[in-house]
């Protein structure tokens, strides 16, 4: 499959779910009353889907396909906000990139190109505090917090490695929650995420006889992070709502600081790097709410 076909067959999938929930919401009627902009208790599972795209842009590799999740939070907003969650997501994602070598004489070369699929998963939990500014009828709401996000990345063929990406990361961000009507509520988020610290772990005696584990970090400095959401939710029973939230995140890593390789346990001189790599995302989250 060509990457613009799988391009296009994400969006059509992203479009398509976006477009279901959008039918089956405005075919709800609305009852009478009133309910608050946000409630003062919320529990949230959410399903989620998403397209991915990992680049490495100096050594042309991509990483690219759809992951499916479920996230699962709690909420209090009532003056002040505090909002907790973890998402756990998987998919099997095509590499186009190339083979990783070592030469005769024991340094690291680039091999032939190599496009296989690959086994992947991701875990990421955040925590956030915010304070709400009344605007008219609506609210905005500045936060900030901290966030942990893993992934893990294994190729599934004989030449391939496992790969582990760990973050660190501050959100700092601020959200609007407006309503259409007593039962219609709506809200936008954005956020700039701080990078603490990451790292980039490569087992790759995977793929070379006698090359030890080898360690790749990246500093505080060396990356950012961005992302946006939209929601439009419906209050369908006194203590259960579903909103649909289209989301797009983005990741924008420098290279790390060099590792050294050795070669059956021997320093040989040179030391590898994790390539400055950017990764977006961007899907659906279908929001169940008690």
């Amino acid at each position: 499959m060509t990457k613009k076909s799988t391009k296009t067959r994400g969006l059509l999938m992203y479009l398509s779910v976006i477009g279901v929930c959008l039918a089956f919401l405005s075919s709800v009627a609305l009852a009478e009353g009133t309910q608050p902009i946000v409630p003062e208790h919320a529990f949230t599972i959410a399903p989620s889907i998403f397209h991915i795209l990992y680049e490495e842009p100096d050594v042309d590799v991509e990483i690219e396909g759809e992951m499916y999740g479920i996230l699962g939070g709690y909420t209090y907003h009532k003056k002040a906000l505090f909002s907790t969650s973890i998402e756990y997501c998987q998919g099997d994602l095509d590499y186009d990139g190339f083979l990783q070598e070592i030469g005769e004489d024991g340094t690291p070369q680039i091999g032939d190109p190599l496009q296989e699929d690959s086994d992947n998963w991701m875990l990421e939990w955040r925590a956030v505090l915010g304070l709400d500014f009344p605007v008219g009828k609506c609210l905005l709401t500045p936060f900030s917090g901290v966030g942990y996000r893993y992934w893990n990345n294994k190729g599934e063929g004989t030449t391939s490695y496992e790969r582990e990406i760990t973050y660190w990361y501050s959100p700092i961000g601020i959200a609007f929650f407006g309503a259409f009507s007593p039962r219609w509520t709506f809200g936008i988020s954005g956020e700039y995420d701080f990078l603490w610290s990451g790292k980039s772990e490569s087992d790759m005696s995977d793929v070379v006889y006698g090359l030890p584990r080898v360690h790749l970090n990246f500093t505080q400095q060396g990356g950012y992070g961005l992302r946006g959401s939209l929601w439009v939710k419906a209050q369908l029973a006194e203590h259960f709502a579903l909103s649909i939230e289209p989301f797009i995140r983005y990741w924008d890593i420098d290279e790390s600081d060099p590792e050294p390789l050795t070669y059956f346990g021997v320093p040989i001189g040179l030391a590898l790097v994790e390539p400055a790599n950017r990764t977006t995302e961007y899907g659906l989250l279908l929001n169940l709410i008690f």
